[in-house]
């Protein structure tokens, strides 16, 4: 009877064993399995041990510390695998991977704490056929002989998997230059390609579960396959990561240095006894940030408050600089109303606030029914003539109730300029917005009803033309250029 057959019969008792593991039972005591082996076992988190390979690990657990005790007491062998998830804390056999190591303790410290601290040097591969716990420390029943020599050490297939090894490595010390520390010089005086491919993966710091990918390569030739893949993985990775850092850091120091001149900008203006007008941009940039707007229209207004600090703080440039970006900020670019398209609504208000006035009235909602069978069209524009009095003023009010809209009134009385409705220009001294914009600054929406009152009393130019007709007319300040289709021609 063998040494296997006698563990199996005290320790393994039937009462125990589920009927996968009678079956690895009966095998063990059938056949002459000699490369079978009852080991102590420990199981990690999150390291994967690889033959060949000296390391240290710590052990907290009660069971792993009795598991190593046990293997000094013996044949200082032990039987390691990486758990598959971390968090558990008492991994059973399908929690544990089924490769794993067979390896040899060195020695045995203790730290502060509970920890404790093993040196094991990793002998071969190791197939786990069986676990179980056994007073008090976790016992694995292994084959000891899982590893496939495909490929001879002497053929020449071997020395060109070395050689593009080698080249791969340089491209990922390339991305990663602070990674395998020993690596090239233990490739240098190592001749086994097995060795050297399990040393790698060892040695690199690739994730957890690629590295066990390495180890479940039982055979030479897809053990190479694996770790190259991997490594030109890394290597892509690596150099994605670099290129993005680059960018960063290149955004980041423009943005310093940018801190540092402005900084410095302010320090003359306040040796020069002049106020900074930092301050004041600062804030506009915040209100920027904060403006519901177009790229194109923030675009502008950063070029604007770049302007602004570039001028002398006292000068008159800056005053219409700062009076400009004050008016753009508070311009209601993204800000809209909603129609209300309601005829029967409209009519209503209409008959409650004027009598008579049929025509107009129908006018009116006949103008509201085009809008609500086509709510997309360009804005329109209603001219209402009429002697004082007669209600053109209350009319347009009205309209304004019904369509729910924001309504602001613009008279144009006694305009005797043309750039008091247009706006002047910024290189103007003085230089003020128009009667229109200020309205729809006013109004706080994009789309208000606007009511052009008294055209009738705009003064006349030098040359003896309409000043409204020459700031553009109402159809080119109130509708975008259109295409020469039906619905888009002037009346």
């Amino acid at each position: 009877m063998t040494e296997e057959k006698t563990i199996t019969e005290e320790d393994l008792t039937k009462e125990d064993l589920t009927e996968e593991d009678i079956i690895i039972e009966e095998t063990i005591n059938t056949e002459d399995h000699t490369d079978f082996k009852q080991v102590p076992m420990i199981a990690l988190r999150g390291i994967v041990i690889f033959p060949d390979v000296n390391i240290n690990v710590d052990i907290v657990r009660e069971k792993s510390k009795k598991a190593a005790e046990r293997a000094m007491e013996a044949e200082q062998l032990l039987f390691v695998t990486c758990q598959k998830y971390v968090s558990t804390d008492d991994p059973g056999e399908d929690d544990v991977e089924a490769i794993g190591t067979l390896v040899r303790i060195r020695q045995i410290s203790k730290l502060p704490g509970r920890t404790q601290r093993i040196a094991v040097t990793g002998i071969d591969r190791a197939r786990l056929l069986h676990m179980e716990e056994t007073d008090g420390f976790l016992a694995a029943v292994v084959d000891l002989t899982p590893t496939q020599e495909d490929i001879s050490e002497e053929s020449l297939a071997q020395e060109a998997m070395r050689r593009e090894l080698e080249i791969l490595l340089a491209e990922y010390f390339q991305a990663y230059p602070k990674a395998g520390g020993g690596l090239v010089e233990y490739l240098e005086k190592n001749d086994n390609l097995a060795n050297c491919l399990d040393y790698a993966a060892a040695t690199l710091p690739f994730p957890v579960q690629k590295k066990q990918q390495v180890l479940d390569c039982l055979s030479l030739k897809e053990r190479y396959d694996t770790v190259c893949q991997i490594l030109a993985d890394e290597t892509y990775i690596g150099k994605a990561q670099a290129e993005l850092n680059a960018k960063v850091r290149e955004r980041v120091d423009k943005q310093q240095r940018e801190y540092m001149l402005r900084e410095q900008l302010r320090a003359i203006r306040e040796e020069l006894g002049e106020d900074p007008a930092g301050s004041d941009a600062d804030q506009f940039e915040a209100k920027v940030e904060e403006l519901q707007a177009s790229d194109e229209i923030k675009e502008k207004i950063y070029k604007e408050i770049k302007r602004l600090r570039s001028v002398a703080l006292n000068s008159a440039e800056a005053s219409v600089e700062r009076n400009y970006i004050e008016m753009l900020l508070d311009m209601p670019w993204e800000k809209k109303s909603e129609d209300c398209l309601d005829i029967h609504r409209a009519e209503a208000i209409l008959e409650r606030d004027h009598y008579g006035l049929e025509k107009v009235k129908e006018r009116i909602l006949e103008f509201l029914a085009v809008r609500a069978y086509h709510p997309e069209s360009h804005s329109s524009i209603l001219c209402l003539v009429g002697p004082p009095g007669t209600g053109k003023t209350s009319i347009a009010k009205s309209v304004a109730e019904a369509l729910k809209k924001e309504y602001v009134r613009i008279s144009l009385g006694g305009i005797h300029d043309e750039a008091e409705i247009r706006g002047h220009r910024k290189t103007y001294v003085g230089a003020m917005p128009g009667r229109i914009a200020a309205a729809i600054r006013q109004a706080g929406v994009k789309n208000p009803v606007l009511l052009l009152d008294e055209i009738d009393k705009v003064g006349t130019d030098h040359r003896g033309g309409c000043l409204f007709c020459a700031a553009g007319g109402p159809r080119q300040r109130a509708e975008p250029p259109v295409s020469g289709s039906l619905c888009g021609a002037a009346p």
